[in-house]
């Protein structure tokens, strides 16, 4: 009776498959999950990248263009020559 295999031999290796194929789908929602939260923080670093690039060097410069405007619109239009006799006194 060699020949017979064992039945509690066979459920084993049955329980253990399917044991297996439930960490394969536990892998693969943690890789699936991993890959959201990778996309997430790239689209935040890249908004912290953009925020950042605003606030040191556009921001300042629109600030400053805005300043000379005013400047010019109160001193009558002429800056530079307002600056030199000013200069001057």
């Amino acid at each position: 009776m060699g020949n017979i295999p064992d039945d509690s031999n066979i459920l084993n290796k049955v329980k253990t498959y399917i044991s297996n194929m439930k960490n394969a789908v536990n892998m693969e929602e943690k890789i699936q999950n991993i890959k959201e939260k990778v996309s997430y923080y790239i689209e935040y670093i890249i908004d912290l990248i953009v925020i950042f690039i605003l606030q040191t060097i556009v921001l300042p410069l629109v600030i400053l263009w805005a300043l000379i405007i005013l400047l010019r619109s109160f001193l009558g239009g002429n800056l530079v020559e307002t600056i030199k006799i000013t200069s001057k006194i």
